[in-house]
């Protein structure tokens, strides 16, 4: 485990203690190897918790919209709070984050803070020109940690969808295994899923566990990334977009993978960018657009 990898766990552990309604961040900030100060995004101390249902989402508002609904600080700015509360300094120090690249707001106090460096999981879906900008000001960079994959079953058979089980006593029917086990601590009896630290490792195995035994269909397992988050489009509530990949080949996009007939993404801006593509091929066939505001790009729970 490398540096950016210690630190992104601990990041994860702090991003368990939000009480938020619509998502948890965690941030922890680093200086010479060692933790100053740890933040997650929720309201002042004191200020009572959300209750029932996030307001902004409530209101209709997409990720990033309506802050002045939200009572909550965000782990970026928690973080240098608390640090200053303790009277630690903030200045050359660097920051890893849970989510993708900070807001305009965060990024300006980030900057005036003194932190030289943020670790982010994606750099891809910056809120707005401005904040993209603001980044120029400080070292950003992406977690340098080993991608790691697994495979997704997403049939009905005992558990239902699941990552796929694996044990280091029967590979004997495999020319590739799994790079390491992980605990299923939702299993009734101790078992272990297959993580990869390749795509085509991960495709490999599943191809030779098919084909090995009678019986299962190919088309319930799709090679996606492990532990990390997913995102698919909801058109009603626990209701999502299907497709399949004709149609994704069709109009001129790509997905991360299917789970029962829907199209999973890694990023929110890669499934911004397959509906994009939706309301394109219907602006040039029918004359209309798809409505990409009657739908909503959503955290694909695993």
């Amino acid at each position: 485990m490398n540096w950016d990898e210690y630190f992104l766990r601990i990041a994860k552990e702090v991003a368990g203690r939000s009480h938020c309604l619509s998502r948890q961040i965690g941030a922890i900030l680093v200086k010479n190897r060692s933790i100053i100060s740890t933040g997650y995004n929720g309201p002042p101390r004191g200020f009572p918790h959300c209750e029932g249902e996030c307001p902004r989402q409530a209101a209709g508002f997409k990720s990033g919209g309506g802050l002045h609904m939200c009572p909550a600080v965000h782990a970026e700015v928690n973080a240098i709070a608390n640090a200053a509360r303790l009277g630690v300094s903030t200045k050359n120090t660097t920051m890893y984050l849970t989510c993708n690249v900070p807001c305009k707001d965060c990024l300006a106090v980030i900057i005036n803070a003194g932190i030289t460096e943020v670790v982010v999981p994606d750099m891809d879906d910056f809120y707005d020109t401005l904040s993209q900008e603001m980044a120029q000001y400080i070292y950003l960079r992406e977690y340098d940690v080993v991608q790691e994959w697994g495979v997704w079953y997403s049939g009905n058979v005992c558990d239902g969808p699941c990552f796929m089980m694996a044990s280091e006593d029967r590979q004997y029917k495999h020319t590739v295994a799994p790079d390491r086990y992980d605990p299923a601590p939702w299993r009734q009896q101790p078992q272990t899923q297959a993580v990869f630290y390749s795509e085509e490792k991960a495709t490999k195995w599943i191809d030779e566990e098919c084909a090995s035994n009678y019986g299962f269909d190919r088309s319930n397992y799709t090679v996606i990334p492990y532990n990390d988050k997913m995102y698919w489009i909801e058109c009603r509530p626990g209701d999502y977009v299907k497709a399949d990949p004709g149609y994704t080949k069709k109009i001129g996009s790509v997905t991360d993978g299917y789970h029962d007939g829907s199209p999973i993404f890694k990023t929110p801006a890669r499934a911004r960018a397959w509906m994009d593509a939706v309301d394109k091929r219907h602006l040039s066939s029918i004359g209309s657009a798809w409505s990409n505001d009657a739908h909503k790009i959503v955290e694909f729970e695993k």
